[in-house]
């Protein structure tokens, strides 16, 4: 059967459609990240070779009180070190600026000539203080509290992990003998400290998985109730350690896009609060009835200073449509159908194709959105055979009737009169509705959809034999054809017009031999099953030479005779019977091929007699 256009246009669906899957999209967060470091008071520890009660980090208020620190400026400078810690769980670049914000008070003023400077140092695990940065202000301590803001540039400078940040103010006031200062943990008076960091906080990976732990983007919503889980994870990490992150959330955004998560919570799974890195991970329990389609996730990490580091990345869910095909054929109970082609089209784009296996099933594994309508279109032989428009039931199994009729061609051909053919055709083309044919099998039983077909090229004995009534439809049952094929009364005669009996008689057509015989004693014969044509019919009988010769056209039940010449005798049965077959090829196909043909059956037949002559 030839392609079709329309059968091309549904394979090239079919190279289009598959099982979704859908790429992750990673998004890290703004590389300049500023961290405000709080100063506490705790009870002593040792960290890198520091021993203090004054330390810092991301979270304010440790203290239910305000805290204070007092130092004497008689005899030289105050000086005031807070120290961050944890230590560092990640190597992490300053650079950008670096803030003090300092609350300071003393018992008098400080007067001019009063320098305030601010610094900030890495001490790494040795002990050792690397300077980072630093800033100065020029102006007195006053006894009323008040604030002081310093600030400087600095880096690039990439702080190692494990080290932790030193940070120190230095009050200078020559001739100042006051008490000084410094005010911390309140509400009203956080002296801190802020650094510029670059990419402190971010998710390096994120992904969905099923409920058994395989990594997918893309869910049925087919399977069990207990299966219907995507498994959000996030990798998150924060060289100030996972303390310093307050929660990692996620909002889902649906196909139609409303939301279906808001704000929702990851727990931590991996990682301790001292880790540089841990995994979050959600569970998302879907239905049956949720909405089909992609669904948008943003993942975001917040720490203690409000720095979000998001991540995006999407999944989809989709429904997996089983359709049963089974042939409703005139003769027999349903049965399933193999090979026909199906196709789901929703607002006139394809969505799937798929043939039917020998079970008669197809199963389109497709993203169907919700609230559409669906055209399911079922071709035979690149015929339309079945057209379903629906919208997307709550049901995903679909059953497809596809109409088809047994027809049996080994019954269908006849002759003219209505007669079994001793053979079957040689071949015919079985054209189909859409103008599409076969060259289909004499004998063969099809399953042909309701429908307008038509038989042409029927060949029988070489010759096409095809009906005058051609055409037919399955669903009326199988057909009668009855073919150009007749039947041949011969009556031979002598020159008086008397019947001569134990003639024989050889039909012709376009030089093929197509029945020979012997009339009987009235000089009649009658030869059936003869093809359509113009036929020549020679007859003679025997100890005659010469032979009788007519033409006939046969186009229905036809009678002819043939008269024969007038008797010469003289020959003997066996010279008279080949010579004048001899003969009757030679007027059949011509006098230079006949001469040939003569002249090697006789050969022939001369060199029989010697050997027979011989024995």
């Amino acid at each position: 059967m030839r392609t079709t256009a329309r059968l091309f246009y549904l394979f090239i669906v079919a190279s289009l459609i598959l099982i979704p899957a859908l790429s992750i999209t990673l998004h890290g967060s703004s590389p300049a990240q500023t961290s405000i470091f709080y100063f506490h008071k705790q009870t002593s520890k040792t960290i890198n070779a520091v021993t203090t009660s004054l330390w810092s980090n991301t979270t304010s208020l440790w203290s239910p009180s305000t805290q204070s620190e007092q130092r004497n400026l008689t005899g030289g400078p105050a000086v005031f070190n807070f120290y961050s810690q944890p230590v560092m769980t990640g190597n992490v670049t300053v650079q950008g600026n670096v803030n003090f914000t300092l609350y300071l008070q003393a018992s008098s003023s400080t007067g001019g000539g009063t320098v305030i400077t601010a610094s900030l140092g890495e001490v790494n695990i040795t002990g050792a203080n690397v300077f980072v940065a630093s800033a100065t202000l020029n102006s007195p301590v006053h006894t009323v509290l008040q604030s002081y803001f310093l600030s400087s540039s600095t880096g690039p400078l990439q702080v190692q992990a494990g080290s932790i940040l030193n940070f120190t103010i230095t009050v200078n006031a020559p001739s100042s003998t006051a008490q000084l200062f410094m005010y911390y943990d309140s509400p009203s008076s956080p002296s801190s400290s802020s650094v510029d960091f670059q990419s402190r906080l971010g998710i390096s990976t994120s992904a969905t998985y099923d409920s058994t732990g395989v990594q997918r983007s893309a869910f049925s919503k087919n399977v069990t109730s207990t299966s219907r889980e995507v498994i959000l994870q996030a990798q998150a990490f924060d060289t100030l350690g996972l303390y310093d992150i307050i929660s990692v959330k996620t909002n889902i955004t649906s196909p139609t896009g409303s939301s279906y998560a808001t704000n929702a919570p990851l727990v931590r799974i991996k990682g301790s609060d001292t880790s540089n890195a841990g995994t979050w991970e959600l569970n998302v329990t879907y239905s049956n009835t949720d909405p089909s389609g992609i669904y948008q996730v943003t993942i975001a990490a917040i720490d203690n200073n409000g720095i979000v580091a998001t991540s995006q990345l999407s999944y989809s869910l989709y429904a997996t449509w089983l359709l049963t095909i089974r042939a409703i054929q005139s003769d027999s109970s349903q049965t399933p159908v193999p090979g026909v082609q199906v196709a789901v089209f929703t607002s006139g784009n394809p969505v799937y194709f798929g043939i039917s296996n020998s079970t008669g099933y197809v199963v389109p594994l497709a993203i169907l959105p919700d609230n559409s309508t669906y055209t399911v279109g079922s071709y035979w032989n690149g015929i339309l055979v079945n057209q379903t428009n629906l919208f997307r039931p709550t049901s995903i199994y679909l059953s497809i009737a596809i109409p088809l009729y047994q027809v049996d061609f080994s019954k269908a051909f006849t002759d003219g009169n209505g007669n079994t053919l001793p053979t079957f055709p040689s071949k015919f083309h079985l054209v189909n509705p859409d103008a599409s044919y076969t060259e289909a099998d004499p004998s063969g039983i099809y399953s042909l959809p309701a429908g307008t077909y038509t038989v042409s090229d029927v060949t029988w004995k070489g010759v096409d034999v095809s009906p005058s009534t051609t055409s037919f439809d399955p669903k009326y049952g199988t057909p009668t054809f009855k073919l150009r094929i007749y039947d041949l009364a011969v009556q031979v005669v002598d020159q008086t017009g008397h019947a001569v009996g134990s003639s024989q008689v050889i039909v012709f057509l376009n030089g093929q031999l197509l029945s020979q015989g012997t009339t009987d004693g009235n000089g009649a014969l009658s030869i059936h099953d003869l093809p359509v044509g113009q036929l020549i019919v020679i007859a003679k009988t025997s100890g005659q030479s010469a032979y009788g010769r007519t033409e006939v056209t046969l186009g229905s039940n036809t009678s002819v005779q043939v008269r024969l010449p007038l008797a010469n005798g003289g020959y003997s049965v066996v010279s008279a019977n080949a010579a004048w077959i001899i003969l009757a090829i030679v007027v059949a196909t011509g006098v230079s091929s006949g001469i040939f043909v003569y002249k090697r059956v006789y050969k022939a037949r001369k060199t029989e007699n010697l050997k027979q002559a011989a024995r």
